[in-house]
């Protein structure tokens, strides 16, 4: 037996391939993980299974098939999340199959929407259900919270308004800035009210200037005997601080989790007894007419919500707290998120398959699990002929030299253009430390925040 095991973020491949071999040391030797960046753990010459980020196996699979002609299994775990990556792996594991008769391809998700595979791969097998017995999980939505936790006034009512912006407005927009401030508070409030000596909290939030405004209010507050600790978990933050979360409560401290859906899916954090969800998310949506990408608030989707209520209740029961109405999930929400294909500009991706593919972008988009517009198609080929990186608006062109720097550099195609105009006016040093000055997502001129790093010693340095 030899497989890999692909997962949406290297935190949880990391993760998981701690967590196997721990749980079974005879499976040490036996494990290993892979991500992009050339990182390899674990590996010997005993390994037989390899757990690895989804874009890797995408690259891999691209540029090396014949590597799984000795491997007898692949599984995608969280293909419910449907990436651009995903959906890409899943396009290529059809091509795979349709070529290698020994391999066995498994797709795992807490919440599968079976028949889109099933109707994808052409098979009629039903799902399998192996999940392992749960503990009970409670769920209270906004309405429930006076009759089942103590609250002061001042959260009551902010649990009543946002009860009643949910009844009204939901179909509408996402709530604004001021509701979600009493969110955060409301949330607080019961992190404080439930928390026990040497469990954890986990909160769910849109994104990290929540993070920031929730462990400052955390942090105001005093609780004789209990220190309350927040742990953030965010794609911008260190992948090495963001392991601090999966170390077990010291006594005399509750942890506080914060999280976007970062932590949603894959990763287990054993003393996690409540989830408090706010139900939002940060989405990128596609604007067609300015043919770009934007970050915004949105609702999540039912399968979302099942997969944060699913953090607690792994080894005790659990509690679930959602700052949304009842009414709101059940009727409202959608049961899926649409698939990233369809919200993005699709420049990178068209790009990046033919560099990897050496054939035809078209047939391979329309083969997707969800093929994107073909209007939006051809908008990106429009786009990547304007920037120099193909050599014809449409599917006929080949790469430039430009289109393959970038590629091969891994970078936001502005910031590769930027480069390669560097190294054409012969000032390819500056080109690069601009770039990378641009490719960090915040502005370099700003103290670091307390809950990363010390102002004082960080920005001292």
């Amino acid at each position: 037996v030899k497989m890999f095991i692909s997962q949406p973020r290297r935190i949880a491949a990391k993760s998981l391939a701690d967590r196997v071999r721990s749980c079974e040391p005879d499976l040490r030797n036996k494990i290993a993980l892979r991500m992009g960046h050339g990182v390899r753990e674990y590996e010997t010459n005993e390994t037989q299974a390899w757990f690895v980020t989804t874009g890797y196996l995408v690259k891999l699979l691209a540029n090396n098939p014949q590597k799984f002609d000795s491997h007898t299994h692949l599984i995608i775990d969280e293909v419910h999340e449907r990436s651009v990556d995903t959906d890409i792996l899943c396009l290529l594991c059809k091509r795979l199959l349709a070529s290698n008769s020994k391999i066995r391809l498994i797709l795992m998700s807490a919440t599968l929407a079976a028949k889109i595979y099933q109707d994808y791969f052409d098979v009629r097998f039903p799902p399998i259900h192996v999940g392992a017995k749960r503990f009970p999980i409670e769920e209270f939505y906004v309405e429930d919270l006076d009759h089942h936790i103590h609250l002061p006034s001042k959260q009551l009512e902010a649990a009543n308004v946002i009860y009643q912006f949910c009844e009204k407005n939901y179909c509408n927009t996402t709530p604004p800035s001021h509701l979600v401030e009493k969110m955060h508070g409301l949330a607080v409030q019961i992190a404080l009210s439930v928390g026990s000596n040497g469990s954890s909290v986990l909160i769910f939030v849109p994104g990290m200037a929540d993070i920031v405004s929730i462990t400052d209010l955390v942090e105001k507050v005093e609780v004789h005997g209990i220190a309350f600790t927040c742990f953030p978990i965010h794609g911008d933050i260190p992948f090495e601080d963001q392991l601090q979360a999966f170390e077990p409560a010291e006594p005399g401290q509750v942890k506080v989790i914060i999280a976007t859906n970062s932590a949603e899916s894959s990763i287990t954090l054993p003393d996690v007894d409540h989830v408090i969800c706010l139900g939002l998310c940060k989405q990128i949506t596609y604007n067609a007419t300015s043919h770009r990408q934007i970050l915004l608030p949105t609702w999540i989707s039912k399968a979302s919500a099942t997969q944060r209520a699913g953090r607690t209740g792994r080894v005790r029961p659990g509690t679930v707290y959602r700052l949304y109405a009842r009414n709101t999930f059940e009727h409202y929400m959608d049961s899926f998120e649409p698939g990233e294909m369809s919200r993005i500009p699709l420049d990178s991706v068209i790009l990046n398959l033919a560099d990897m593919l050496k054939e035809e972008v078209i047939p391979i988009l329309l083969d997707c699990l969800e093929p994107p517009n073909i209007s939006n198609i051809d908008r990106s080929f429009q786009s990547l002929y304007d920037s120099n990186f193909i050599t014809s608006p449409d599917d006929g062109g080949e790469i430039t030299k430009l289109g393959s720097l970038v590629v091969g550099l891994g970078i936001d195609l502005t910031l590769g253009s930027l480069v390669g105009l560097g190294i054409q006016f012969g000032v390819a040093a500056e080109a690069v430390q601009i770039a990378g000055i641009l490719s960090f997502p915040k502005t370099p001129w700003v103290m670091t925040n307390p809950v990363f790093h010390d102002p004082e010693t960080f920005n001292g340095k």
